[in-house]
């Protein structure tokens, strides 16, 4: 997923909007697998992201505050979908 400071800028990113749904995916790499279940704990980085680790815990944090979830996930690259109550 293209977080952190190293970003392609030739990366192919598709954001997908609903109205109460919000998915970003990409056709990279995907998530080191041994990160997905720790993703949005702070501090928590992959080696590729060159992050603090504290984007995606930021992102986790407001999004249950407003009653929504958050998912990462490996599928053909990296795909983050955000989801907040109607």
């Amino acid at each position: 997923m293209c977080h952190g400071r190293a970003v392609d800028p030739g990366a192919e990113i598709e954001i997908t909007v609903a109205p109460t749904r919000v998915a970003v995916a990409d056709r990279g790499p995907g998530i080191e697998p041994s990160l997905l279940p720790h993703l949005f704990e702070r501090f928590r980085s992959g080696r590729r992201s060159g992050g603090s680790g504290l984007g995606l815990a930021i992102v986790d944090w407001v999004t249950r505050a407003h009653g929504g979830t958050v998912e990462a996930a490996n599928r053909g690259g990296g795909v983050f979908t955000l989801a907040l109550p109607e």
